[in-house]
């Protein structure tokens, strides 16, 4: 019965990691109610997340506080260019979908290019804020390369992201599961996941430069 409440106990880890996991979710949440904190928050839970993978027993409210006040300017410069980049480009997929003839519809390949590109440094950009020291065009340009030399993780976090968006917009009752587990732990497990991908990312390429 003793080991059924050893920290080391496979329920005991579960149920630690999702108590972890909504702490960050109500941290998360709270921070995104002004829109151009959404940046931040996204970099302090990617701080918080990667702590749970590295220590046994992080304090993960502290960490994400760390971690937003310390990137809160860095990841708000980053965040609202990128959020009217991608305002710009939802407007034009509107007007090629719904406003032009439809024999222009080639004019969203393009434009497609152009966002996964923009999502594809933004997937990097948020954690390389959370984990590294390092700001502005540096961060930008090592997003980008990390994109391009990571090509399956990047395609893997896009689609996930895509494919909640996807089963979200389904259904309303989809929506309201969507929904419902987003309050509670999902925004959280879903950077989770991404995040461990990424942190191997990172270990990887940690390596390599040490080697070098």
């Amino acid at each position: 019965m003793k080991s059924l409440f050893s920290q080391d106990h496979p329920l005991i880890r579960f149920l630690t990691l999702l108590c972890n996991l909504m702490l960050v979710n109500l941290c998360f949440l709270l921070s995104c109610i002004p829109i151009f904190t959404i940046g931040a928050a996204i970099s302090a839970a990617y701080a918080a997340i990667f702590a749970i993978f590295r220590e046994k027993d992080p304090s993960v409210v502290a960490v994400y506080l760390r971690a937003l006040r310390k990137n809160l300017k860095s990841a708000t410069l980053l965040w609202l260019p990128l959020l009217a980049l991608l305002a710009f480009f939802a407007a034009d997929l509107y007007v090629i979908y719904v406003v032009i003839d439809p024999q222009y519809r080639l004019l969203q390949i393009p434009v497609w290019i152009f966002v996964f590109c923009l999502l594809s440094v933004m997937i990097y950009a948020f954690p390389l804020l959370a984990r590294y020291d390092t700001t502005g065009k540096q961060l930008i340009q090592n997003a980008l390369l990390l994109s391009l030399a990571n090509v399956p993780t990047t395609i893997f976090v896009v689609v996930l992201h895509g494919v909640v968006f996807w089963v979200a917009g389904t259904s309303l009752l989809n929506l309201a599961v969507v929904v419902t587990l987003g309050v509670f732990f999902g925004c959280a497990a879903l950077l989770a996941i991404c995040g461990f991908f990424l942190l191997r990312v990172f270990e990887r390429t940690e390596a390599a430069q040490k080697q070098d």
